[in-house]
């Protein structure tokens, strides 16, 4: 498809030839743009409270909200129709390049003699980047029921179900990619739709989903004798069919997006935020000595050494990360592979330490494909997220001290350690993003010797315990 501006662009005559092999059509668009947008989007909102009785409130909530384009994952900024490479390496050392013309490159001539013009390119090679014309857009439904009980004028005891639903995310899908299953080793530019153009082209389309559901227990103390709590735990469960094309997730892409009774409904599986149960347990707490404290009221000397001290943490707990485990050899062409899980073996049995986080024997290949358009799917195995890795365990405090010097002067003094107990968080096995490299052969089943092993941490350069002093004058 081409913009209203560009339709006279010439196209060379072995595309356009090729086009006509293999049905596609060159198009302009009736909109000055590539697409048309939603233009009606409706999203109500609502919400309740309701005083049951004199200590138990209830309430609740129900929300549409629309989503924006800024991380969609389409490259819209690239040349129309497509766009392609020409490259002219030297063949021979200390002799300059010469071009398909006949012509040498040199400073002065430098690349007059390519043809960078889309009537001079041959359709060989070009990989097209499309998305839906008619793009819907993201949307999500929000909604919540809570119930919070006084305990004491102090305390508060809160739960809820928050849960949302979301539509219409965007996702890279490859619509050159075969129609039937097919046994490895083929050649598959033999059975892809558009055999004359690449077999690798970038489609977004917005039709991956995602479910979030989530029982939220929150316990809250008011500061009572200077202390303040506030503790909650989350149980919750996220799937998803959406791919993560900026970061590797639990679910690393798509098997066999259009693959007849397949698709991409099949990759159904855990977010790669999906964490389990959550624990957060943070407060402050006014230490009960020196001036207007409980305990050692009295002397200037004692109240400026052990007086008016406050401390304050966060402490998190959390379950993995979701992972997937692909096949180690191909089962089938053109399509992907997640292991089989073995039955009645235990996933996490064995050392389960950063060296080995898994047991290679609870994973195997599923059976290869064996004949051209068979219609069972085992080849493909089952979804993604097979496991999860490590868990999350954090613990950051700061304790500091407030001296009044003189009426107008105050001075704070503080100190504060991140990762106070100095606990990696290590990564899922294989994970290879943000500049860490993954141990070879981690996800390699068919390697017990090395397979599950983590070389990366959650936190990257931050994991490790930092202290940090620091003194502030107020006046």
């Amino acid at each position: 498809m081409l913009t209203q501006k560009r339709c006279n662009t010439p196209l060379s005559a072995d595309f356009k030839a090729a086009e006509a092999t293999d049905g596609v059509d060159t198009v302009c668009s009736s909109q000055p743009g590539l697409g048309e947008s939603q233009k009606a989007n409706f999203s109500p909102r609502f919400g309740f409270a309701y005083e049951v009785t004199p200590k138990l409130v209830a309430r609740g909530g129900y929300g549409m909200f629309y989503g924006g384009f800024e991380n969609s994952v389409v490259e819209t900024y690239i040349d129309f129709p497509f766009q392609f490479y020409l490259s002219y390496p030297y063949l021979v050392p200390n002799q300059p390049v010469t071009f398909a013309n006949g012509s040498i490159g040199t400073l002065k001539t430098g690349l007059t003699g390519i043809p960078l013009t889309p009537a001079a390119v041959e359709p060989g090679g070009v990989s097209f980047t499309g998305e839906d014309y008619h793009t819907p857009t993201p949307y999500t439904q929000g909604y919540n029921l809570t119930l919070q009980y006084a305990l004491t004028s102090k305390d508060t005891l809160q739960a809820s179900y928050v849960g949302n639903t979301v539509h219409h995310l965007g996702s890279y899908v490859n619509p050159n990619s075969p129609r039937e299953m097919l046994p490895p080793g083929l050649n598959v530019t033999n059975y892809i739709p558009y055999p004359d153009f690449t077999p690798y082209i970038t489609y977004t389309k917005f039709a991956a989903d995602s479910h979030y559901n989530s029982l939220q227990v929150n316990y809250e103390r008011r500061v009572t004798s200077g202390l303040n709590v506030l503790a909650n735990f989350t149980w919750a469960s996220c799937l998803t069919n959406a791919v993560d094309v900026l970061n590797q997730t639990a679910l690393t892409g798509y098997r066999a997006p259009f693959l007849p009774g397949f698709g991409m409904s099949k990759d159904f599986g855990r977010c790669d935020f999906d964490i389990n149960k959550v624990v957060h347990f943070s407060g402050i707490y006014e230490l009960p000595f020196g001036h207007d404290r409980h305990f050692l009221r009295t002397g200037k000397v004692v109240n400026a050494i052990l007086g008016g001290w406050d401390t304050n943490w966060i402490y998190t707990l959390q379950d993995g990360q979701p992972g997937t485990v692909p096949c180690t050899i191909p089962t089938t062409t053109g399509f992907g592979c997640n292991a089989l899980k073995v039955p009645n073996v235990g996933l996490y049995t064995g050392a389960h330490s950063a060296q080995h986080w898994m047991n290679a024997a609870a994973f195997a290949t599923p059976p290869v494909a064996t004949s051209i358009g068979q219609t069972d799917f085992s080849p493909l195995c089952d979804g993604p997220s097979q496991y999860r890795g490590p868990g999350f365990n954090h613990l950051d405090f700061s304790l500091f001290k407030q001296l009044q010097l003189t009426e107008r002067f105050r001075l704070e003094i503080r100190s504060e350690f991140f990762n106070l107990a100095n606990h990696p968080n290590f990564s899922i096995p294989g994970f290879s993003e943000n500049g860490f490299p993954a141990s070879p052969g981690a996800l390699n089943y068919n390697n017990p010797a090395g397979f599950g092993t983590i070389t990366s941490t959650r936190d990257g350069q931050n994991d490790q315990r930092e202290i940090q002093f620091a003194a502030k004058l107020y006046f």
